[in-house]
């Protein structure tokens, strides 16, 4: 038998014992094992052998788990767009062409919202127009012969009634 010095004999006396110490405890047996196989993969440790199975089947289910939990987020991330979707159909009378272009704008501007991407974008669009503008009651010009006829043969007169009217229609709020 071949000689070991007295450095080799305490090394492995050591490496020994911190074995031991690894495998007594629970906390710490399970991860020497796990390195032992890392490190040869063919070494038998049975504790480590018979729950392969398990684990495999375990693992199999998690992933199965995992799957349908993110299946369950993609379908409730679906019904809030969809929801979102209908509410600016029923509340703005938005197109399917129209919803594709509030959702590219809210993709140019990064924003999440389609209400808020609405208003955002209502905001942009110039002002509409009035017919007429407010003071102005709605028969003012009823009868044009008569209107042309009063400013030309009394344009004081005239301009008081038509003041009178824009007054009226103010204070009564319809302006």
């Amino acid at each position: 038998m071949p000689e070991i010095s007295d450095v080799d004999a305490a090394n492995l006396l050591a490496a020994g014992k911190l074995v031991s110490v690894l495998t007594s405890r629970p906390d710490t047996r399970r991860e020497l094992q796990l390195l032992v196989k890392k490190i040869n993969p063919n070494a038998p440790i049975p504790e480590l052998d018979a729950a392969r199975p398990v684990e495999d089947k375990l693992d199999a289910l998690t992933k199965s788990v995992e799957e349908l939990k993110g299946g369950l987020v993609q379908k409730e991330q679906n019904n809030a767009l969809e929801s979102a979707r209908n509410q600016l159909r029923s509340k703005f009378n938005y197109t399917d062409d129209g919803i594709k272009e509030l959702e590219k704008f809210m993709l140019e501007t990064n924003t999440a919202d389609h209400m808020v991407a609405h208003d955002a974008l209502q905001a942009r669009q110039p002002a509409k127009r009035a017919a007429r503008p407010s003071f102005q009651p709605a028969n003012l010009f009823a009868d044009e012969a008569e209107d042309e006829k009063m400013w030309n043969d009394n344009p004081e007169r005239a301009l008081d009634r038509e003041l009178n009217r824009a007054f009226e229609a103010i204070a009564t709020g319809n302006a």
